[in-house]
């Protein structure tokens, strides 16, 4: 399951990263995970997180993903601005045995703020491969 895959091939900078990620903390309401993500950045320090995001901005997952040739879910909230269709929908392609799925009403963080939501939203991609590996 790959929840949100990051970084747009379309946005890949620092500057269009921070700016989707602010308009994400925006909607973001119900359960932010900002407090969070500000603990975790202050234990591993400035240049840890910068360096941290660096990388994330370096990486090409979409080059990556084409070697996976395992069952994969890929899994966007409706109102991601960090992870937006149209890039689940090239992810998608790459990969022969994905599936797509968009959660209503869900941010960037579906594990954080909606829990419970993304949890049912695996569930049946889970039990189902579960089956099919039985059946092999």
């Amino acid at each position: 399951v790959l929840q949100g895959p990051t970084v747009d091939r379309h946005a890949r900078s620092l500057p269009r990263q921070l700016w989707r990620s602010w308009r994400n903390s925006r909607l973001e309401t119900r359960r932010p995970p900002g407090p969070l993500a500000r603990i975790d950045y202050a234990k591993a320090g400035l240049w840890r997180a910068f360096g941290t995001m660096r990388a994330m901005i370096r990486d090409h997952i979409e080059h990556r993903l084409t070697y996976i040739s395992a069952p994969t879910l890929l899994l966007r909230g409706s109102r991601d601005p960090i992870c937006p269709a149209r890039w689940l929908d090239e992810l998608a392609a790459l990969m022969p045995r994905s599936e797509r799925l968009t959660l209503r009403d869900g941010t960037h963080t579906l594990h954080y703020v909606y829990p419970w939501s993304f949890c049912n939203a695996i569930r049946p991609f889970l039990a189902r491969i579960q089956q099919e590996n039985q059946h092999e």
